[in-house]
């Protein structure tokens, strides 16, 4: 049995692409299935990404994937206390999700990855030192290593003896594309409260020519329902383009992303903000890492799962461990805030210096900077009580 390629990569979001890419420029032979029929359609992200991030993972959009830049964020407290967070400088990107996949497809394929559409992998083949996949049309490829970028509802990682990410920490989330709205094209809203989301919050991201994607992310079941409730509240009913759904995963990674011969990457093993849910630029770093470390393995023809945890595993974790337990940290804190509870953060935050401390941190990806800093503040003592009151309340009911 002969390889068809040195590296398969199930699943063409941003993270398979970007892991293609640069696993490829590095002289390896590579091969993307992707399940859909096209790449990036249908989207189910809400697009905001950071300039910086972008920056980080060495991707620069091109202008027709740039539907709006943000320059701040209004956040709203379930009573509508609102701070704002606002820069000279820009901050983000609102991006065409779909042009967007496609800039980073023909990126791959432009460097010679070989991308196969409307390509569903059913199965995970493992023989002597080869690795394959079998396809829903009956074929099947064999490589040196394989890589799983599939998003959230990938089937692979058990197959490879890997944990999957746990179905509780997955909330179903529900995005309104509208036009004719009368909003700054610069600033993101979010709204936190139980009356249109519990766990998580609404948002209202600008992509220009007075059009929003609207939405939000509940564990409850009627999220049509409460979508509709918020954008008739927020926006007065505007003219609706477009339904989106989709899952996101707000848990942090799975306990190990890697086995022999094998890796995962992205949505797939929880390589994602548990704050926000957003995961094109963790995903992205973690793709970077994992290039590099496939190549040393297939050079060294070791491929086996302690190679791999010492060059991804490791080195992933150093980078990025660190942010993901502070993000989950504050992730579990906010499921046990009350509305009342959040009410009185946010007069505390407005009432004091806390939300330029929270604007000089400036970093959409990384939180853990704003985390402290609101924590180092001297009014810490009081949000501090507030918080800790209503964990113990959760713990207890």
């Amino acid at each position: 049995m002969t390889n068809d390629t040195d590296v398969l990569v199930a699943g063409g979001g941003p993270a398979g692409l970007i892991f293609s890419e640069e696993a490829k420029r590095s002289g390896l032979e590579i091969t993307l299935l992707e399940k859909k029929p096209e790449i990036g359609t249908p989207s189910h992200c809400a697009g905001l990404v950071s300039i910086n991030g972008l920056y980080r993972i060495g991707v620069e959009p091109p202008a027709d994937c740039i539907e709006s830049v943000i320059y701040g964020a209004k956040i709203h407290s379930p009573s509508n206390h609102v701070f704002e967070i606002k820069s000279k400088n820009p901050l983000a990107y609102a991006l065409d999700r779909v042009s967007f996949d496609k800039f980073l497809a023909k990126r791959a394929t432009s460097q010679g990855v070989k991308i196969s559409l409307d390509t569903e992998v059913v199965h995970l083949l493992k023989k002597d030192d080869l690795i394959g996949f079998q396809s829903s049309d009956g074929n099947v490829l064999h490589s040196k290593m394989a890589v799983s970028s599939e998003g959230i509802t990938g089937h692979l990682l058990e197959e490879a003896g890997l944990q999957s990410i746990s179905r509780s920490s997955c909330v179903p989330a529900l995005q309104f594309e509208v036009c004719d709205v009368d909003i700054d094209e610069h600033i993101v809203q979010i709204f936190f409260g139980r009356k249109y989301s519990q766990n998580f919050f609404a948002w209202i991201i600008p992509t220009g020519k007075n059009g929003a994607r609207v939405g939000l992310a509940s564990n409850e079941q009627n999220n049509l329902e409460k979508l509709n409730l918020f954008v008739k509240d927020k926006l007065n009913s505007p003219l609706k383009r477009s339904e989106l759904s989709g899952i996101i995963t707000l848990g942090g990674p799975i306990k190990r992303t890697c086995s022999d011969g094998f890796l995962a990457i992205g949505d797939v093993c929880g390589q994602t903000k548990p704050t926000t849910g957003g995961g094109i630029v963790t995903g992205g770093i973690c793709a970077k890492i994992a290039a590099k470390a496939v190549k040393v393995a297939i050079e060294k023809n070791r491929t086996n799962c302690g190679e791999l945890k010492k060059n991804y595993e490791k080195k992933w974790r150093k980078e990025l461990g660190g942010e993901f337990s502070h993000m989950l940290m504050a992730r579990r804190v906010l499921n046990n805030l009350s509305d009342k509870t959040l009410d009185r953060i946010f007069k505390t935050i407005i009432e004091s210096d806390i939300s330029k401390d929270i604007a000089e941190s400036s970093d959409m990806d990384f939180h853990s900077d704003a985390i402290e800093r609101i924590f180092k503040n001297s009014l810490k003592g009081r949000i501090i009580y507030l918080v800790t009151k209503d964990v113990i309340k959760n713990l207890f009911t």
